[in-house]
């Protein structure tokens, strides 16, 4: 009963690359339908709904729901940081705790993946080097400083970024809850629950691949 997917290789495909695939030669994937080995790697589920990589909230979430996004992306976040950082009432209305129990109301950045991301800068802005760990990877940037662009600052570089591991997460709010899901713009309903799936997910790669 262990889903299968068909995952595309591509050059900003970043399931692909910490699948241990190489994404400057995709026709090299191919080799697993003739020869391929079957591997069991998580998965998770926001709203019930599978995702490979992560589910963003804040300002990467109010962007990808911006018209024109998709023809204009950088100059899109970058409106949306800006307007998040002068003015904390333009923040996502969400309502989250932090490792230490501390509750927040207001939610600038919050990014909740399949396993743990080592934060860094461009052109991937950061790497998973395991698939199989069983846990989400939770990143909050509680406080965003005036100026900052977190289109081209690595986020390990923001003071009020917070990281933690969990199994499962909550977020609520009184709004409907604006998401990112594998860059897709969805929308759900409050609360919202996010799961890992451990081994969830079977996915057929060339013999010798390994993930991370």
């Amino acid at each position: 009963d262990v889903p299968f997917f068909c995952v595309p290789v591509g050059t900003r495909n970043h399931f692909a690359l910490d699948l241990g695939l190489d994404r400057d030669d995709p026709l090299a994937a191919l080799e697993a339908l003739r020869d391929g080995e079957e591997i069991l790697i998580d998965c998770g589920t926001v709203g019930g709904r599978t995702f490979l990589n992560n589910v963003s909230f804040g300002v990467y979430a109010q962007a990808v729901h911006e018209e024109g996004y998709r023809e204009n992306k950088e100059e899109t976040l970058k409106k949306v940081v800006r307007a998040a950082a002068e003015d904390p009432s333009a923040q996502a209305a969400l309502r989250y705790v932090t490792p230490e129990g501390e509750p927040h109301d207001r939610a600038p950045l919050l990014l909740v993946s399949n396993n743990v991301y080592r934060f860094s800068g461009p052109p991937d802005f950061g790497r998973r080097t395991r698939l199989d760990a069983g846990t989400l990877g939770i990143g909050a940037v509680t406080g965003l400083p005036r100026g900052a662009e977190i289109s081209t600052v690595p986020l390990s570089e923001l003071r009020s970024l917070q990281q933690w591991e969990a199994t499962s997460y909550r977020i609520e709010s009184d709004d409907p809850i604006l998401a990112g899901v594998d860059g897709e713009a969805l929308q759900f309903e409050s609360p919202l629950d996010l799961a890992i799936h451990p081994k969830g997910l079977s996915v057929l790669v060339p013999t010798g691949t390994r993930p991370g």
